[in-house]
């Protein structure tokens, strides 16, 4: 999880029911929030580094897949890249996705991200999720692992979905807001509230 923020808001982190234990086998997956307050332009996302079944048929064989992406909100943007290295990891890369997926079969991370404004007196809530079930409607993410390794079925297709959503209310009435009819786009300016980068051990 991560953002950037030109304003002078607070932001706050929900880490809900996402599971950060690496040595299970639902490391990765659940859902998690971040919370602005105040005027500014904003950039907020999540970058997932899933592994599915990497013991069984390798990690290099994932294949990522969009839905129903007429129904992409327009704030949102995600890709599917090449795994991010680096201590710290370059966070340069997540602040401007192109909506692409990375030929596979390959090993292969998710990122999304939201740019967004609020006004004086608006805050806003993303909710971010990472589940093995699929969304019953609206754009969600797939990365897929049919199972096979150098021709050789070795385990059950799987997949984990990614999705999305934003509110933005007023904090005074907690009412919604409209969606702008326009983007601005976040200037200078970074913050980090850590990048969580696990891998999903399926056995």
């Amino acid at each position: 999880m991560y953002y950037s923020n030109s304003g002078s808001g607070s932001v706050s982190a929900d880490w809900g029911t996402l599971n950060s234990d690496n040595s299970t086998s639902t490391a990765g997956l659940g859902t998690f929030k971040l919370t602005f307050t105040g005027a500014g332009d904003y950039k907020a996302g999540a970058y997932l580094d899933m592994e599915i079944d990497q013991y069984v048929n390798s990690w290099w064989n994932e294949t990522g897949i969009a839905h129903n992406t007429a129904a992409q909100d327009a704030r949102l943007s995600w890709q599917f890249l090449a795994p991010l290295v680096g201590d710290p990891i370059d966070l340069n890369p997540l602040l401007n996705l192109d909506n692409s997926i990375l030929a596979g079969p390959a090993d292969m991370a998710v990122a999304l991200l939201w740019n967004f404004s609020l006004t004086a007196g608006q805050k806003a809530t993303i909710t971010f999720n990472s589940k093995t079930a699929a969304p019953e409607a609206g754009f969600f993410l797939q990365q897929y692992d049919n199972g096979i390794l150098d021709g050789e079925q070795l385990s059950d297709p799987a997949s984990v979905f990614f999705s999305s959503s934003i509110s933005v209310t007023n904090i005074d009435n907690n009412n919604p807001v409209p969606e702008p009819s326009t983007i601005v786009l976040l200037g200078a300016g970074l913050a980090s509230l850590g990048l969580y980068a696990r891998r999903r051990n399926k056995n």
